[in-house]
């Protein structure tokens, strides 16, 4: 797979689900290295539920004191991420994806909708920024 230019690519895909070897999931992060993107990893495992895994999301994207630990909050910060992160590009990668959200599924789909507004919004900046999410 072509990480590099998948990557780049700002009007891409957004959200991407990795199901190959570990190898696949260490090439995008190269990639994304390559790039210059902010890459942060989150635990899927460690967040069973929206509360475990809005608490990883502050930590590993660094969100500021004022975030509000809700899907509002997760939005808008998301979205403001340059007030803090000064790359061309952003990199979330989900292993042990498929716990993210477990004790309540239809909370992972108000995230990944999240995540592709997310998407949506740094594509639609001047410059565009690509924002990527890779579950794995």
């Amino acid at each position: 797979m072509d990480w590099r230019n998948l990557l780049a690519d700002a009007g891409g895909k957004a959200v991407l689900r990795l199901d190959g070897p570990p190898q696949e999931l260490a090439a995008a992060e190269a990639a994304a290295d390559e790039l210059g993107f902010f890459r942060a990893r989150i635990d899927g495992k460690g967040a069973p539920d929206k509360e475990a895994l809005l608490c990883r999301l502050g930590e590993a994207l660094r969100f500021p004191d004022y975030f509000g630990g809700n899907w509002d909050a997760l939005s808008d910060c998301l979205t403001d991420m340059d007030g803090w992160i000064d790359n061309p590009g952003f990199l979330l990668v989900f292993t042990d994806s498929g716990d993210i959200c477990r004790e309540k599924p239809e909370d992972s789909a108000v995230f990944l909708d999240i995540l592709e507004s997310a998407a949506g919004f740094w594509r639609e900046q001047d410059p565009p920024r690509p924002f990527k999410a890779v579950l794995a």
